[in-house]
């Protein structure tokens, strides 16, 4: 039973902080790894002004749960890009394209916890690794609590 819950939090770890790409063009965006087939010229403004749900409607396609789930954090910064005063053009390509997620600083946070943590962010001070190298800590205490 922990074991189970244990994969199922780092699956949803995993694909939940993946990269997020899309460019408003011809072909389909990609949103965690999958294609968005048939909402070609997805535009950041379409995404403020629409839920996930009502984009789904307007491009007349059906979307899965992490589909909704990715359009959703992208519309999330891209709500408070434009608050700050951002231009949406260029916070559109940073919140769709870029990850934050390292997989060697979370393994090194995971194995090595905050001294994992240093490590990442010395080795790697500007790919995010320092981010995932407390993700991988967390995960480690998580896991510890539920062993005990």
């Amino acid at each position: 039973m922990k074991a189970s819950f244990v994969v199922a939090t780092l699956f949803l770890f995993s694909t939940a902080v993946g990269a997020v790409g899309s460019h408003p063009a011809a072909s389909a965006p990609t949103v965690l790894g999958m294609q968005m087939d048939g909402m070609a010229g997805l535009t950041a403004d379409d995404l403020i002004a629409h839920k996930p749900r009502e984009l789904a409607k307007k491009y007349g396609v059906k979307l899965k749960f992490k589909q909704r789930l990715a359009l959703s954090v992208v519309r999330g910064k891209l709500k408070k890009a434009k608050r700050k005063g951002h231009d949406l053009n260029t916070a559109f390509d940073d919140a769709s394209g870029s990850s934050s997620f390292h997989f060697g600083g979370f393994i090194l946070g995971f194995f090595l916890g905050l001294l994992g943590w240093l490590l990442a962010i010395l080795i790697w001070p500007n790919m995010g690794a320092g981010r995932s190298a407390l993700l991988g800590f967390a995960i480690w205490l998580i896991v510890l609590i539920l062993i005990i």
